[in-house]
């Protein structure tokens, strides 16, 4: 590990035979994501879920459909 430290550095100092390699910081400096979402800092920045659910209507053809078209012509019954 110390000749690997000599070639890419380490997160504390740089490399010397690379002169210009800087070992990539983490993105996460926590792996623990289950414990981090539930903390009470992220918990007030994040929204609420949307628990609504969205039904989509089923839209009929008046012309093929008989209670649709009474409903939109009421005249259409006595025709």
């Amino acid at each position: 590990f110390r000749r690997l430290d000599a070639i890419y550095g380490n997160y504390k100092k740089n490399s010397t035979t690379k002169k210009t390699y800087n070992l990539p910081m983490h993105k996460m400096t926590t792996a623990d994501l289950a414990r981090m979402l539930k903390s009470l800092e992220i918990r007030k920045a994040i929204r609420p879920p949307i628990n609504k659910v969205q039904r989509y209507i089923l839209k009929m053809n008046p012309l093929k459909n008989i209670r649709v078209m009474q409903k939109l012509n009421p005249f259409a019954a006595v025709m």
